[in-house]
């Protein structure tokens, strides 16, 4: 029996996740697949979609496709699980569900979005998937670059929302709808009778990015145009091609100039004045956080601009209280030294 015709919404959606997921090879074939699912319309419609593939498609570009249901605990909360589950037994997908235990991961935003990623890449690897899929949108990814430039971001920062990164050794995040805007999910949502479930904690306006999204895109959109958002994803897109290069060349010159030590890297500062100020901006950040540890993945721009300031300064010259009390210090026409403070134990 031959399918019947999608609707015309669904059909140009089907194809424009078709050729994000070939063009970039997002899941390849084999990859078993979980898809992050909150009741809300994006990750609904990425599930139909994804669905619609996988059952449309012989034999099956992937060996399985699961949900997966991350349960703060939060009092607002109440019910998801359950409208999650509705729909997993009607599309009869298998649901993963990972409980917040005793106690609600913490309120912020960042808190709950670390403890998210946390979950699921343990759900991911205790159950054999390769990928982790979420419904980040066009509109997420422009709302990102917003609030990543209020904050000062670079490049890495502004085009931070990528199609695809490492979630954990062995698990790939994917995000297949950053061609897709909100507006569109919930169009798809309204057409095809899935029932969303509204987040009362998208209302509220003590969350940064909820006053981005109702306040700032909008009051943009009619200062501007009715395209702000897909500039802002195709400027996110531009950024990332010329970070990725940028990453690139700064790698090659870290092997050069840094020296990690035991106690201590040394950087040389006659070859990194020959570079551009944006290598050398990466290669002091990068030896920051690999040089002295995980903790130095604190640093921050004041803390690489004052490493970087001793390329040019006098011999004795010092950057002090980098990051937990480390300094940096120009020992010699050649070198600069960062050291981590030394720690001394109280007597008695």
């Amino acid at each position: 029996m031959t399918p019947l015709p999608f609707p015309p919404l669904h059909a140009t959606l089907l194809s424009r996740l078709r050729r994000s997921l070939a063009s970039r090879d997002l899941l390849p074939a084999s990859t078993r697949v979980l898809l992050a699912i909150s009741g809300g319309q994006d990750s609904l419609a990425l599930a139909e979609l994804l669905r619609t593939i996988r059952t449309r498609t012989t034999p099956p570009p992937w060996p399985s496709l699961a949900l997966a249901y991350c349960d703060h605990r939060w009092p607002h909360d109440h019910g998801i699980r359950h409208h999650v589950s509705a729909y997993a037994r009607k599309a009869a997908l298998p649901l993963h569900v990972f409980d917040a235990a005793d106690a609600p991961p913490g309120a912020s935003e960042s808190a709950a979005r670390e403890w998210r990623y946390a979950a699921l890449s343990s759900l991911a690897l205790n159950h054999g998937f390769q990928a982790v899929v979420t419904g980040h949108t066009r509109t997420d990814l422009a709302e990102t670059v917003l609030f990543n430039l209020a904050h000062g971001a670079g490049s890495d920062g502004l085009s931070a929302m990528t199609w695809r990164r490492t979630l954990c050794e062995g698990v790939t995040l994917v995000r297949p709808l950053l061609d897709i805007s909100r507006e569109e999910t919930g169009r798809f949502c309204e057409e095809e009778g899935l029932h969303v479930w509204r987040d009362v904690y998208n209302d509220d306006a003590k969350f940064a990015r909820n006053r981005v999204r109702k306040t700032v895109m909008p009051a943009l959109k009619e200062a501007l145009h009715g395209k702000v958002e897909e500039g802002l994803a195709r400027s996110a897109t531009l950024l990332r091609d010329e970070s990725d290069y940028l990453e690139r060349v700064a790698a090659r010159v870290f092997d050069r100039v840094v020296c990690l030590l035991a106690d201590r890297l040394k950087i040389d500062r006659e070859l990194l004045r020959k570079e551009s100020v944006p290598v050398q901006r990466r290669v002091v950040r990068r030896a920051l956080r690999e040089g002295l540890g995980v903790k130095h993945r604190r640093s921050v721009f004041k803390h690489v601009e004052a490493v970087r300031a001793l390329v040019a300064d006098d011999v004795g010259s010092a950057a002090a209280s980098l990051v937990w009390g480390s300094e940096a210090k120009v020992v010699s026409d050649r070198w600069i030294e960062i050291r981590e403070p030394v720690q001394v134990e109280a007597e008695g």
